[in-house]
């Protein structure tokens, strides 16, 4: 009986050894999970500062751009905007010029007939002359 309860104490030593030794295996195990865990969080950590300052430059670059945008847009606009009135005054310039022209025409056709009129009185006036110069000679031949 004695060598069996010998037996049976050394196994059970044997046993709270493992024991022991398992769970102090298990707190190295628990050590390294947290060791894990911290690398872990640490990386998703830094990963999501790393994603937070990628999203921040493309923001900056999408502010830089929709400023560039928008500077454009207003020297376009502008651009625009001086076109148009380029555009009205040369409408305007046309239309002086179209009744100056208007103008012309009629000033050209009153001069054409005033030019036909005055044509008429020189005829006439050549005619009375010849029949004066004519008068004159039959006076003098007489």
């Amino acid at each position: 009986v004695k060598t069996l309860v010998e037996v049976l104490e050394t196994e059970a030593r044997s046993l709270a050894k493992n024991v022991e030794d398992a769970r102090h295996a298990a707190e190295e195990e628990q050590k390294r999970l947290h060791v894990l865990e911290a690398q872990v969080y640490s990386a998703e950590k830094e990963r999501e500062e790393e994603q937070n300052k990628e999203l921040e430059a493309v923001q900056q670059q999408l502010h830089e751009t929709q400023k560039r945008l928008e500077g454009t847009v207003r020297v376009v606009e502008d651009e625009n905007d001086g076109l148009r009135a380029a555009h009205a005054e040369l409408r305007r310039q046309l239309g002086e010029r179209d009744e100056a022209l208007a103008d012309w025409e009629q000033n050209t056709h009153g001069l054409e007939e005033e030019l036909e009129e005055a044509k008429s009185v020189i005829e006439e006036l050549s005619g009375r002359v010849r029949i004066l110069e004519n008068a004159m000679e039959e006076q003098e031949q007489e």
